[in-house]
């Protein structure tokens, strides 16, 4: 992949992880993540597994699988495991972001990838415009303590970030916050194709992929 993208900066993706022995390949290579309340995450995969996946699986059945609960602290650490991955992102990930807070750990991603010069501008992709599933299983208290249940390792994960890794990112920003995340979103408009992209779109399909 080095050889074909010979000026690649970052890669990106669910099977870019901390737990895989990746960093081998460089030591310059610096890891980050963004991480989502995990009750509502589960509830939104079943969710966009019915509706764009066609999925037919009853929620009580499926969320007793492999693909449901504590899939963060699984792509973190490679298993289910709380400590583990808290480790990890203690010692080998040096920035994670909250969805729930998603434009502010945007600017605050920017300031850590620095100097890169990381463009932060984002349009929304994938959102459901029907939320009816995921919000009838976030209200009726029978799958909530199911979604809860399945989910005790990331709920311990994301509690940790929240409470420990995230504040001490937000205080140790340089300058106003609040006013920077005002001024990303008033200038948040990314064009429709990046001209430096055209040059990775035909190394991707005609060679990469082939």
């Amino acid at each position: 992949c080095r050889w074909i993208y010979w000026k690649m900066k970052c890669l990106s993706g669910h099977g870019i992880t901390p737990h895989s022995d990746l960093d081998s390949i460089s030591k310059q290579l610096r890891f980050f993540t963004f991480l989502r309340e995990p009750v509502t995450r589960c509830a939104s995969d079943y969710q966009f597994r019915v509706v764009r996946g066609g999925l037919k699986q009853p929620f009580h059945e499926w969320v007793r699988t492999e693909y449901a609960g504590n899939q963060q602290t699984l792509k973190i650490a490679g298993r289910p495991d709380a400590d583990a991955a808290i480790e990890i992102l203690d010692s080998k990930v040096g920035f994670v972001g909250l969805l729930e807070r998603f434009d502010e750990s945007l600017v605050l991603l920017q300031r850590w990838a620095q100097p890169m010069g990381l463009d932060i501008r984002y349009q929304a992709k994938n959102v459901s415009g029907n939320s009816s599933i995921k919000t009838q299983l976030l209200t009726n208290p029978e799958s909530l303590s199911l979604l809860r249940e399945v989910n005790q390792e990331d709920l311990k994960l994301y509690r940790y970030v929240n409470e420990e890794i995230y504040p001490k990112r937000v205080s140790s920003f340089e300058g106003d916050l609040a006013n920077a995340v005002e001024d990303f979103q008033r200038t948040n408009q990314p064009p429709a194709v990046y001209p430096r992209q055209i040059g990775s779109v035909l190394l991707r399909e005609m060679i990469y992929k082939p």
